[in-house]
C-alpha cells in the first residue's frame, strides 16, 4: 500500500499562489504525505487538495476560471525519502502494477507518477485518464511498472526511496482518487511464478 487515504489532510490556496503541507500518516508509505498545490487564473476563490479519511478519497477542487496543478509526494518527514523499499518481490518487472481508481471529475486528466530510488534515479509514467461523473462507478486503472520511462540510469525497483503523483493543469478540473493507491503483483502470473519456485525447491530437496 502506497497510501490508503485514512489520514485527513487539506492544502488550500485563496486566489492565486502556491501552498504546501505535510502530515504524519500511518496509512502512507514512509509514514508521511506531502501535498503541494499551485493555482492560477482566479485571484478570488479558494482551491484545495484534500484527503477525506471517511470516504478514503483524495480530491482536487478547482473554482471557475482557475487552473490547478498539484503534487502528492511520499518521501518521509523531511523529503529525504523513506529508505530502500522493494517493489518487485517477483523478478519480472512486468508482473508489478500501480493501481488506483478515479471518480468525480469534469474532464479527463493527465497524471504523472514518479518513482525514485536511493541513488536518485527516477522513472516516470504520464498518461491521460478518463473519468466518470460522481454518480457513476469508479474507473479502475492499472499501470505496469515495465511501462515507466527512466529519466537517466535505470531505476532500482528493489530500492525505491520516493514516490510522487502530479496532476491537474486543466481549466476548472475537479478530480477524485478513491480507495487509495496500491502496488501489487499481477495475481495469476505471480502465483504461477511462486508455485514454480516452490516446485523447484521441492525437486532440489
Amino acid at each position: 500500500m502506497i497510501d490508503n487515504f485514512t489520514t485527513a489532510q487539506s492544502v488550500q490556496v485563496n486566489g492565486e499562489g502556491t501552498n504546501s503541507g505535510t502530515v504524519a500518516s500511518a496509512g502512507a508509505i514512509g509514514g508521511y504525505r506531502t501535498i503541494t498545490l499551485t493555482s492560477s487564473g482566479n485571484n478570488v476563490d479558494q482551491s484545495a487538495v484534500s484527503v477525506n479519511n471517511v470516504t478514503n478519497r483524495l480530491a482536487l477542487s478547482t473554482p471557475a476560471d482557475a487552473t490547478n496543478n498539484f503534487t502528492v509526494s511520499w518521501a518521509g518527514a523531511t523529503g529525504t525519502g523513506f529508505g530502500a523499499t522493494d517493489f518487485t518481490p517477483y523478478e519480472e518487472l512486468n508482473l508489478h502494477k500501480l493501481k488506483f481508481a478515479l471518480r468525480s471529475a469534469d474532464f479527463s486528466t493527465n497524471f504523472t507518477w514518479t518513482f525514485e530510488d536511493i541513488n536518485g534515479n527516477a522513472a516516470t509514467y504520464t498518461g491521460n485518464f478518463p473519468v466518470h461523473s460522481s454518480g457513476s462507478p469508479n474507473l479502475q486503472y492499472e499501470i505496469n511498472f515495465a511501462d515507466f520511462v527512466n529519466a537517466g540510469s535505470p531505476v532500482d525497483w528493489n530500492a525505491i526511496n520516493k514516490i510522487s503523483l502530479s496532476g491537474g493543469g486543466v481549466l476548472e478540473a475537479d478530480i477524485g482518487i478513491v480507495g487509495g493507491v496500491t502496488s501489487v503483483p499481477e495475481p495469476t502470473t505471480a502465483l504461477i511464478s511462486a508455485l514454480g519456485a516452490l516446485s523447484l525447491l521441492r525437486r532440489r530437496r
